[in-house]
């Protein structure tokens, strides 16, 4: 049924595209997918290219550079289409995105390793839900636009942070250097400077025990301006030079601030 599924809603899909393109309509609005390629599987095509073989790839390859020859048909005043589909019918979906719609080069997303979407993929929920975006609401899907509602949602969990503090009487300069040094070391760990998880899992375990805050994340800052062993996540640390926790100055959390820890993303 899904296979059935699918090969009719790409009938559909080819069929009203080329209606919207002969009545000179705009083929790229947002809401829609907006340059298709369909790579017909006839039985004797299936036998010389296996799916995963070279054959296939150029196959799908050949098919997406028919995409993009749609996408450059387009009147350049209504830009390019942020998507490129390529389908395999009853086989897999690959999805190309340029989410400028300048012109510039298509390339596979999110990523070269998980683009090409097989037709038992999707069971899966969140394969749907992404396809359901392509169509949908593409640019919800531009990885610029989540960076930036990131960096928005930690801005204000930081601010949150620091209002609290300074109402609890510590100056701006001690709070901007506390949460330097907490979102440094969130850094250190994910990059690999430090323990994977170290710092988080102990913020995590200190949730319960705010009265360790200070001595434990305390060693931990020591450690990390000396280069020495931290008891306090049981390891070896590197050591950070810059003055940064030369000296590493530890604010209490109270039941009312929230812990460093929610500012992780």
């Amino acid at each position: 049924p899904t296979r059935h599924a699918m090969t009719r809603a790409t009938t559909l899909m080819c069929s009203s595209a080329a209606l919207l393109s002969g009545m000179g309509m705009a083929l790229n609005r947002l809401v829609l997918l907006t340059a298709i390629a369909v790579r017909r599987s006839c039985s004797k095509r299936r036998r010389s290219s296996k799916a995963g073989g070279k054959g296939f790839d150029d196959a799908l390859l050949r098919a997406r550079g028919q995409a993009e020859q749609y996408a450059r048909a387009l009147p350049a005043t209504e830009g390019r289409p942020p998507f490129l589909l390529v389908v395999d019918v009853g086989n897999v979906i690959e999805l190309y995105s340029e989410f400028t719609r300048s012109g510039a080069t298509y390339t596979p997303y999110p990523d070269p390793r998980s683009h090409r979407i097989q037709l038992a993929d999707l069971n899966d929920e969140a394969t749907r839900q992404r396809l359901r975006a392509v169509w949908l609401d593409p640019l919800s899907l531009d990885p610029t636009r989540l960076s930036a509602k990131v960096t928005r949602d930690v801005a204000e969990r930081l601010a949150e942070v620091a209002r609290v503090l300074e109402a609890a009487g510590h100056a701006p300069q001690s709070v901007a250097g506390f949460l330097s040094r907490c979102l440094f070391s969130m850094f250190a760990e994910d990059v690999g400077l430090l323990p994977k998880r170290a710092f988080v899992d102990l913020l995590e375990s200190l949730k319960d025990h705010p009265e360790q805050f200070i001595p434990l994340v305390g060693d931990v800052w020591r450690a990390m301006d000396r280069g020495e062993f931290s008891a306090a996540v049981r390891a070896d640390l590197l050591k950070f030079n810059g003055k940064l926790f030369k000296n590493p100055e530890v604010l209490p959390l109270t039941g009312r601030a929230p812990p460093c820890v929610q500012c992780k993303v």
